[in-house]
């Protein structure tokens, strides 16, 4: 069924991609914060909070500007947030502070990005098949989700990259999740920005 609706079918991926991001996130949070600013998992939950803010402040703003209606232009501007954000979180020597910043900013990105995708995955499908999309991506979901345990584990052990890289690796994989979302809807953004300059 999804791969006959090419929006559905991205969206779905996008989705995926989200939470493979979102958990390899998390992990290497953990332990960036333990190994790098060398903090107690209970000394870790201002950052984590960072992090939920953001994701909090993006989703309203992306429930706002779309104003009733599943807007795909948001998707792109929220991958390239997030790629940034990736960037930024990995750069060397940074304050708590601002490195706490940096996941705000992952987080709003983050919030702009899903909540078109599951808008996408809830009201696209039809009554019949409606139940079986939901049933597909949240097990692709999981799927993510143990893609990201491995991952972390080989690119901090085996291929020996510093918690800083790995997010990089985050930010990168976010853009080309952006990237083939929105490639089903290339002129999503322009006409978000039309209807945005009609108001």
């Amino acid at each position: 069924v999804m791969k006959e609706d090419h929006d559905l079918w991205r969206a779905n991926w996008g989705h995926t991609a989200f939470f493979f991001v979102a958990t390899l996130v998390q992990i290497n949070l953990a332990l960036y914060a333990q190994k790098v600013f060398h903090l107690k998992p209970t000394e870790q939950a201002w950052l984590q909070a960072a992090l939920s803010l953001g994701i909090g402040v993006g989703s309203m703003l992306a429930g706002r500007l779309s104003r009733g209606r599943i807007e795909y232009g948001l998707v792109a501007p929220g991958a390239l947030l997030m790629a940034v954000a990736g960037v930024w979180l990995g750069w060397p020597g940074l304050t708590e502070p601002v490195f706490a910043g940096g996941l705000a900013l992952l987080g709003i990105g983050g919030g702009l990005f899903i909540v078109p995708v599951v808008s996408v995955l809830q009201h696209r499908p039809s009554a019949t098949t409606k139940g079986a999309v939901q049933g597909a991506a949240s097990w692709l979901s999981w799927v993510g989700i143990a893609a990201a345990a491995i991952t972390q584990s080989l690119l901090s052990g085996s291929v020996g990259l510093h918690y800083g890289q790995i997010f990089w690796i985050c930010g990168a994989i976010a853009a080309l999740a952006g990237v083939s979302v929105t490639w089903s809807r290339p002129r999503a953004v322009p006409e978000m920005i039309a209807r945005w300059r009609k108001i």
